[in-house]
């Protein structure tokens, strides 16, 4: 890594996979906060439609994918296609948990009093990528928060850019807009720029949240799943015994459980709903 560039090698050769220009991370911010609005006025089925044509990607790229994360980490084959496929499902996993968290509610008060629960979007959210899992890690975070209308400003490990790099392609040539879906390169610097938010937050008039670390309860719809995946999965399960029809199947199951949130309807229910009215 020099001064201007960040430059990534394959830690089984050495040899040159990937370099790039060190990113400024006011101007990445100011990108997205310019995008954002448009996209947070667009219907949640539109959203949901982008991030669908995003796992498609995705799955014609696997291969691709795949041999990128095993050369810049190191990782067997079979864990890196495992990765990519966590990355397809993790689509419907965060299409289903919006569905189940953030449905509208009216309540009827006294005195004939109305009040209503709506969600909106936060605006820019950074995300701050690891090196152990660089592609499915950010993505659990990065369809949350593109599917609740948000932009987003990634930075993934200085010691996995080329994943970084070729997953927000596949955003954008799902059809996410580019200025929605930023890509910081850099070191602990940037990083560090990232999480002092407030500095930058003040500047730019964005607000910019992080979960704290060791702080599960800040990360529900990853420990929910979590759980639920234990059901079948129980911990140390050695996934590779699986086959990916197995998996599918499963995932199906978790996709399609009626919600108490949801009047004990599936999210899919739900978004046939919300279709129909808009139409």
């Amino acid at each position: 890594m020099s001064a201007s560039e960040i430059i990534s090698t394959e830690p089984a050769t050495g040899h040159l996979l990937w370099r790039g220009a060190i990113s400024d991370v006011n101007a990445e911010v100011e990108v997205a906060r310019q995008s954002w609005p448009k996209w947070a006025a667009e219907s949640f089925s539109l959203r949901v439609e982008a991030m669908r044509r995003f796992a498609n990607v995705v799955r014609a790229k696997s291969d691709m994918l795949v041999d990128i994360i095993a050369r810049e980490t190191g990782k067997p084959l079979w864990d890196a296609r495992m990765e990519v496929d966590a990355v397809i499902n993790r689509v419907e996993i965060s299409v289903s948990s919006y569905m189940e968290r953030t449905s509208q509610r009216r309540i009827e008060g006294a005195f004939g009093a109305r009040s209503a629960l709506r969600h909106k979007p936060h605006g820019v959210l950074a995300v701050l990528g690891p090196y152990s899992m660089p592609a499915d890690i950010p993505c659990a975070h990065i369809l949350p928060a593109l599917l609740a209308g948000n932009a987003v400003v990634f930075k993934p490990s200085e010691k996995t850019p080329a994943v970084g790099a070729l997953l927000v392609e596949c955003f954008v040539e799902a059809g996410i807009p580019a200025g929605l879906i930023r890509l910081v390169i850099g070191g602990p610097d940037q990083g560090k720029e990232m999480a002092g938010h407030k500095s930058f937050s003040v500047a730019t008039n964005v607000k910019v949240f992080f979960c704290d670390p060791h702080s599960p309860w800040q990360r529900g719809t990853n420990e929910n799943t979590n759980g639920l995946l234990r059901q079948y999965f129980p911990k140390g399960t050695d996934l590779s015994k699986y086959s990916q029809s197995q998996l599918d199947k499963v995932a199906l199951r978790l996709n399609q459980r009626p919600r108490e949130t949801l009047g004990f309807e599936t999210p899919a229910d739900k978004l046939r709903q919300s279709v129909a009215s808009i139409d």
